[in-house]
């Protein structure tokens, strides 16, 4: 008698994964051609969601680029054919970008999934103090008036109150993306999203290296976001100069390539910094034993009761998942 095969899924395991590219600053055709790779490996490696850093089609490091129409159009155009080239894999996608809209230039990131563009989040806190001006080029989210897109052919919404919800498919699987200065704030948009019913956030950054940061972000954010929130957090940041010239370091600013994955509390996995080679991070978080969790914090619950998180819910399936809740 054949023995049973059982996958991860079959537990309520879900493989993510932090990816640090190359980058070259406003060069968008370049750089989905340093992401496509990494679409494909995740597809070999069985992983659901993969995250790229935060505005990684252009790069971070633009400056007064960002307000050129021909690097917006370019990386709007940028978006289409990396969904387009991604079509044929499984995995759900999470890149950045700058998106005009409402007359206002939004530090953005894109959901894709199967030649779909299923929703764009919205970068909410925009810091302006020390090493940080992005009030130059970027609008905060409350600036943002319209709700939905037409994109790809299809209506996309766009927002800083997205929950992407996997739906039949794995009922308990959903999830938020917050954009750098998002996660550094009191009480930060995971945060509402996790009590809305998200069960992983990810954070898309370009934090740059300075003494302390990285136990910063590892702790503060990766460890302890995840513990208070009962979630995953998956965090990723801009790569370092390479050998060939690409990197967000050509500027003045120092960037080391961080990765971090946490669940509860417990770090998973972290990237190796300043190298000179692109990276996966990718770990396996467990939904099924975070959904026990907040069942069993019943204070978890209260909270999320008193607060009244609003979200929009995303549809989204994994047919990976399927076969345990047929």
């Amino acid at each position: 008698m054949e023995a049973m095969r059982l996958s991860r899924n079959d537990y309520g395991f879900v493989r993510v994964a932090a990816v640090v590219p190359r980058v070259y600053p406003a060069s968008p055709d370049r750089n989905i051609a340093e992401m496509i790779p990494f679409v494909r490996e995740a597809a070999e490696k069985q992983t659901h969601i993969i995250a790229f850093p935060e505005l990684g089609i252009t790069g971070y490091t633009c400056q007064d680029l960002f307000h050129q129409f021909d690097l917006i159009y370019a990386a709007r155009q940028a978006l289409i054919e990396f969904v387009n080239a991604a079509h044929g894999f499984d995995v759900i996608s999470i890149v950045g970008l700058p998106y005009l809209v409402d007359d206002n230039l939004f530090n953005a990131a894109a959901v894709c999934h199967r030649g779909r563009i299923l929703g764009i989040a919205v970068k909410t806190y925009i810091p302006n103090y020390n090493e940080f001006y992005e009030l130059r080029w970027f609008a905060p989210a409350s600036r943002l008036r319209t709700k939905e897109l037409f994109l790809c052919e299809e209506t996309v919404p766009i927002g800083n109150d997205l929950v992407f919800n996997a739906g039949a498919s794995a009922p308990h699987l959903a999830f938020d993306v917050e954009i750098c200065e998002d996660g550094w704030v009191p009480i930060s948009p995971g945060t509402l999203h996790a009590l809305a019913g998200s069960k992983i956030t990810f954070n898309l950054s370009a934090s740059n290296e300075t003494i302390g940061k990285t136990d910063f972000r590892t702790d503060t954010l990766a460890r302890s976001r995840s513990a208070l929130n009962i979630s995953g957090y998956v965090y990723v940041s801009s790569t370092s100069s390479g050998s060939d010239g690409s990197g967000e370091s050509a500027s003045d600013l120092v960037f080391g390539g961080h990765a971090a994955i946490a669940e509860n509390g417990q770090l998973l996995g972290e990237s190796e910094r300043f190298s000179d080679k692109p990276q996966l991070l990718a770990a396996d978080i467990d939904i099924e034993a975070l959904m026990r969790d907040r069942m069993h914090m019943n204070s978890f619950g209260q909270c999320a009761e008193l607060t009244m998180p609003q979200a929009r819910y995303v549809p989204f399936q994994l047919p990976w998942l399927d076969a345990k809740y047929e």
